[in-house]
């Protein structure tokens, strides 16, 4: 779980948070959130409500710390609370959505790096070959500048196929990743089509010491913003 400050967040009111990264093993994942929120003026302690965690997390596993902010911002302590909220399902159309648009990235670059493939092959096959003698004709020597000149211009351009190549299999690799979150943020708001009208929820309560955070650091509005970084222990197992 991570939090940053775009949004404002007055001390003990809650934040919502987003999935950025899921890593899934055979027993449990391992799920990073973000939280975005702004402190408010002054350097005592702080909590915060970040809402909208699996009611599967493991409480001793949640990890969270302080990614960027003002100096002296730490978390002190961290807290699950479990309870129930109302279903709602009208971000699943745009989560759909969202599902297509990665899909369709994904399908665009893994076109792109398989014709990048292909070119590779056809471009690394090229050979010289000098006309065949006609019946009659005296021996030729081998014509070595057009050789060379073909060879030179086969290793240039294969070292731009494959750093195109690399390039495109990098963004493949994100656009897979892309995908797989969209379906993970699809699986999680699914609930709200089963029947009934409340679904298990946690809450994490994030304890924030902000000695001399802002202290002569403060912008004019007297907010000031934090970014922290969360997530289970790799050793355990956890849905959030």
């Amino acid at each position: 779980m991570g939090a940053s400050t775009r949004e404002t967040a007055v001390a003990g009111q809650a934040v919502t948070s987003e999935v950025t990264s899921v890593v899934v093993y055979s027993a449990g994942a391992i799920c990073t959130r973000r939280a975005r929120f702004a402190l408010p003026a002054g350097d005592g302690p702080l909590t915060v409500r970040v809402t909208g965690l699996s009611p599967a997390l493991l409480e001793e596993s949640l990890r969270c710390a302080v990614a960027a902010g003002p100096d002296g911002l730490r978390v002190t302590d961290i807290r699950v609370e479990y309870g129930v909220t109302l279903r709602r399902g009208d971000e699943l159309p745009r989560l759909q959505l969202d599902l297509e648009d990665a899909q369709d990235r994904q399908a665009r670059v893994r076109d792109r790096a398989e014709r990048l493939k292909a070119e590779i092959a056809e471009t690394a096959a090229l050979r010289a070959e000098p006309p065949a003698p006609r019946r009659g004709d005296p021996p030729r020597w081998a014509p070595v500048e057009s050789i060379l000149a073909l060879a030179s211009f086969v290793d240039s351009r294969l070292a731009t196929l494959h750093r195109r190549l690399r390039e495109a299999e990098q963004e493949l690799e994100q656009a897979d990743h892309d995908v797989d979150l969209a379906h993970h943020r699809i699986a999680e708001a699914s609930s709200a089509l089963d029947p009934g009208h409340t679904t298990p929820s946690a809450t994490a309560l994030l304890f924030l010491s902000r000695d001399g955070a802002l202290t002569g650091g403060a912008p004019a509005d007297g907010t000031a913003g934090a970014q922290a970084d969360g997530r289970p222990a790799p050793d355990d197992s956890a849905d959030d």
